[in-house]
This record gives structure tokens, C-alpha cells and sequence, in this order.
């Protein structure tokens, strides 16, 4: 018998939420199930603020996109390119060789938009060299200005794959 309340009780606490965001949606006329709890408490705060713009904003489904799209559409924007071609890591590395006036890599990342070329890697390389860095590279008798951090791991790894060892 208890078994049987706590099953009930578990049931209806589940079954709640959804209880309350279909009540939620028919207060503002919407169909029960189109929208997010956070999309109706938007929506609704939104018209009692008379904010036309982000009521309509909610009901064309501009609520759907993430935070991150909508940081990735403003990077493209801010450097000049279509939002969704490229990819974000695409559109930092864009803006860094815009920032420091890398003519070269600005050409090259905008002729290979969404990874076109599979050799294109976000380079860890700077100015500034770490001790893990230095202390990698001197292991492998390299000059770590010349490389990045995962271009010196991929170093050891082919160095101690070639000399049988897996360390």
C-alpha cells in the first residue's frame, strides 16, 4: 500500500511541471507543449512590459537559438562575415589575425569557411613560451618558439611511437 502512495506521489511530482506550463501557456492563449517554461515566462513578461519586439522575438521561434549561435552570429558580424559559415573557433582565430594584421591568415581562414581544409589548426604558439612548453620542446631538442603546444605533443608522440616506447 505504501508502495502504491509513493509511486503516486513520485508521479504526480513528475508530472507537475508539465502540469503547470500547459496551465501557463492557455493563461497567454499559446498551445500547450509549443513552448519552454522559460520561453512563456519570457513571453509573459515581455507583454506585461509592453515589449513588442521580444513577444515577437519569442513567438518566431528566435528563442530557439542558443546563447552560444547568438555569440557566434555577433563575432561573424563584428568581423565582417556571414553568421554560420564558419565555426567559432574559426571566428577567433579570425579576429586574432585581423587584430595583429595577419593579411595571410585572415585570406586563408576565409578561403576554408566551416573546416574545409582539414589542415587548418588554431595555433597555440605566442610570444610568450610556458615552462611545460620549453621543457617539452628541449625534450625533443626543438626550439619551442617554432611550434605549438600541440604540434611539439604530436612531436613525442611520433618520437616515442617510432622508438617503441609508450610513455
Amino acid at each position: 500500500m505504501n508502495r502504491f502512495f509513493l509511486t503516486a506521489a513520485f508521479v504526480l511530482t513528475a508530472a507537475a511541471p508539465a502540469l503547470a506550463s500547459d496551465q501557463f501557456a492557455n493563461s497567454l492563449n499559446l498551445d500547450a507543449g509549443s513552448y519552454s517554461t522559460a520561453e512563456l515566462v519570457a513571453l509573459r513578461s515581455a507583454m506585461e512590459n509592453d515589449n513588442q519586439a521580444a513577444a515577437n522575438f519569442i513567438l518566431n521561434g528566435g528563442a530557439d537559438r542558443t546563447a552560444s549561435d547568438i555569440g557566434s552570429a555577433q563575432l561573424a558580424a563584428s568581423v565582417g562575415v556571414e553568421p554560420g559559415v564558419y565555426t567559432t573557433a574559426e571566428l577567433v582565430a579570425l579576429k586574432s589575425a585581423m587584430d595583429s594584421d595577419d593579411q595571410s591568415a585572415v585570406r586563408f581562414i576565409k578561403a576554408n569557411p566551416g573546416g574545409s581544409d582539414t589542415s587548418f589548426v588554431v595555433s597555440s604558439k605566442g610570444s610568450e613560451i610556458s615552462g611545460g612548453r620549453a621543457q617539452l620542446a628541449a625534450s625533443l631538442g626543438v626550439d619551442a618558439s617554432d611550434y605549438s603546444v600541440a604540434q611539439l605533443t604530436r612531436l613525442k608522440a611520433t618520437q616515442s611511437s617510432d622508438n617503441g616506447r609508450h610513455d
